[in-house]
């Protein structure tokens, strides 16, 4: 496996696509909670989760796939399934608890639907063009970019 310094992986995320993708994502889970009936929703828990779940994953889901497939050491899963559950529930839950005092009564709808989310989030980022087909990043023996 080659090692890539962290720019590079960083290019990998800025791609221009990506980019045009997931910052209006961003934005919009950021502030259309207040239009939904969620009491819960604000700009910091919406902001925080897509955020989080654009930084990390691609990496999570990638690694998870890698993990199944043996290509990766299973302790790499923890690392993976924690980083999802940290992006798409445990940071809404914890900042709710901070911010409320309490422990949200939403936070089983939150842990079924979020994932999924993320997931997709993963999956998509994942994405590319590959000798002229439409493939999955993470399946390259060089992934997560390229090294030259």
């Amino acid at each position: 496996m080659c090692e890539c310094p962290p720019r590079d992986v960083w290019a990998f995320l800025r791609a221009p696509w990506k980019v045009a993708l997931f910052v209006p994502a961003v934005v919009f889970v950021t502030f259309a909670g207040r239009f939904t009936d969620d009491e819960t929703w604000d700009v910091v828990s919406g902001g925080g989760m897509s955020i989080l779940t654009v930084a990390t994953s691609w990496w999570s889901v990638g690694t998870l796939v890698r993990v199944v497939r043996r290509i990766r050491p299973a302790r790499e899963a923890i690392v993976a399934v924690a980083l999802a559950l940290f992006s798409s529930s445990w940071f809404y839950d914890g900042w709710l608890l901070l911010r409320d005092g309490a422990y949200t009564a939403r936070w089983l709808g939150n842990l079924m639907l979020s994932p999924t989310i993320y997931l997709c989030a993963g999956l998509l980022s994942n994405l590319e063009i590959n000798e002229g087909r439409l493939a999955l990043a993470f399946v390259r023996a060089d992934w997560p970019v390229r090294c030259p």
